[in-house]
């Protein structure tokens, strides 16, 4: 069995068949405790008694699911990722793959590569679209940000971020760069999509991202935006319910750190 542990959004603690994993993240750093007896039942119902005194929450993950795990627990546990948030791909991947889903895999916000690592692991025969300034904010989505006044903290990358993002892919060959300004970037691209993530935390460019992916969104497909329930990017809000009012289409929240929105296409 495994068990997640959160802690205000602060820490994170798994127990996986004997190890202790504890995270930190305002640290760099893992520890390791491996346990020398099987854990049993009672000591996980008393560590979870211990833990809700402490205002940690303790709960099983997936347990019973039929299907090899592909992403071990341990490998969120690092700064910027999420185990919700990984975990629902990674079952979302397996809903498309026992489906049959054509079409291709995108992001639209890529940074450094973290979360395109997992989409490009777990959609090994897919191509990968990457789109991204790789530079940080435009100043057109900055400027539009605060004019329609949400509390949106700017970014500004410097450093290689092609490079960092393109080292950690496991089938580098699938994927395809889209530097620039999006939809400018797109130069004509038309595709259909089974799944895409949106990580771009602006309005502007969120909405845009709606407005040409769901279109072309296999029936069966997810799209993913990263920010919809975020405090410090509230324009994400603000684009999906505009976007998904006017189209009539429904979607869920994610518990996961960064407050995901689902939208699926029927």
């Amino acid at each position: 069995m495994k068990y997640y542990i959160d802690y205000s959004q602060d820490k994170t603690l798994a127990v996986m068949k004997g190890d202790f994993m504890i995270r930190k993240w305002g640290d760099f750093h893992n520890i390791g405790i491996r346990a020398k007896n099987k854990i049993s039942y009672l000591f996980i119902q008393m560590l979870r008694n211990i833990l809700a005194r402490k205002n940690f929450i303790l709960i099983r993950e997936m347990a019973a699911l039929e299907i090899q795990r592909q992403i071990p627990i341990n490998a969120t546990l690092y700064p910027d990722l999420d185990f919700i948030r990984i975990s629902t791909l990674e079952l979302v991947s397996n809903e498309i793959k026992e489906q049959g889903l054509s079409g291709a895999i995108a992001e639209l916000g890529v940074y450094n590569g973290g979360f395109a690592k997992y989409l490009n692991q777990l959609f090994p025969e897919k191509k990968l679209y990457l789109f991204d300034t790789f530079s940080g904010f435009d100043k057109r989505d900055w400027e539009y940000e605060l004019s329609i006044g949400t509390n949106a903290v700017y970014q500004d990358f410097k450093v290689d971020l092609i490079q960092d993002c393109l080292k950690n892919m496991p089938y580098r060959e699938k994927c395809i760069i889209k530097q620039g300004y999006f939809p400018e970037s797109l130069d004509g691209l038309e595709e259909t999509f089974c799944f895409v993530s949106i990580d771009v935390d602006l309005y502007q460019p969120i909405l845009k991202g709606l407005e040409y992916f769901y279109p072309r969104l296999i029936p069966g497909g997810y799209i993913f935006v990263h920010d919809y329930n975020q405090a410090c990017y509230k324009g994400a809000k603000r684009a999906v319910r505009e976007y998904c009012r006017k189209e009539r289409i429904p979607y869920f929240p994610l518990s996961d750190y960064g407050g995901s929105a689902i939208i699926s296409k029927g």
